[in-house]
């Protein structure tokens, strides 16, 4: 579940937090799995991935055992904001195969790290 907050007006962070196993070591895999993908210098440095600003945590309240939360970087638009107003409706196809160019090699990139 992701949800989001603006800090400032410069400033949107979103926070993924993860649900499933109630096991702590499987628990603990994907957040895992994700800082170490997204803490690899040529996927920070890639233009279409948004940035891992932190990890955090919370307190489930059910359990009182914590868990993290990672704290991302909130991009300005998703992809379905901008395709419904006028300049994405109004968009030449060859701007949208640029996007669908640039989604393929952010993929691309983080299937590189499995």
């Amino acid at each position: 579940m992701i949800s989001q907050s603006t800090i400032t007006t410069d400033v949107s962070l979103a926070f993924k937090r993860f649900h499933g196993s109630t096991d702590s070591n499987e628990f603990f895999l994907p957040p895992i799995t994700e800082v170490l993908i997204l803490s690899q210098p040529r996927i920070q440095s890639h233009p279409n991935i948004i940035n891992l600003e932190g990890v955090c945590w919370e307190i489930k309240p059910n359990t009182r055992e914590a868990v993290p939360v990672l704290v991302l970087e909130k991009a300005a638009w998703d992809l379905q904001q901008f395709m419904s107003v006028d300049e994405g409706m109004n968009m030449l196809v060859e701007d949208r195969f640029n996007i669908c160019t640039a989604i393929g090699s952010a993929i691309t990139a983080l299937h590189a790290y499995g």
